[in-house]
């Protein structure tokens, strides 16, 4: 699933806040010492939140770079041969040519071994 787009989430965050803040001045505006607590209350909060996603995201591009560091990055899955004798029953694997390049790939038993061939080998 994509990520939206940040404008996206920008033009429905901002006014749902605003909302939001508009909501809790309506509720403590004739209250003169509840405003004041409200307010700071909303401040206090505000830099909670704002704290704790900074250091959630600090936290997450220090395990990237810690990745990148240790393994290289993203670079997908690792091109060594890929062996297989038995599988997880105790049958012979027989990996018909093609079937490892193949984008649809059958897997059928034959007495008592695995086949692995292309969907369009016979």
């Amino acid at each position: 699933m994509r990520r939206p787009p940040r404008w996206k989430l920008v033009a429905w965050g901002v006014p749902a806040w605003a909302i939001v803040a508009f909501l809790w001045f309506m509720a403590i505006r004739d209250q003169p010492a509840a405003l004041v607590i409200g307010l700071a209350a909303g401040l206090v909060a505000l830099a909670l939140a704002a704290g704790a996603i900074w250091a959630w995201v600090a936290h997450n591009r220090s395990l990237a770079r810690r990745r990148e560091a240790v393994r290289g990055g993203r670079r997908g899955a690792p091109d060594v041969p890929l062996v297989v004798a038995t599988d997880a029953r105790g049958r012979t694997v027989r990996i018909h040519p093609g079937a490892r390049e193949a984008r649809v790939v059958v897997a059928r038993v034959e007495g008592d071994d695995k086949v692995l061939a292309p969907g369009d080998a016979p």
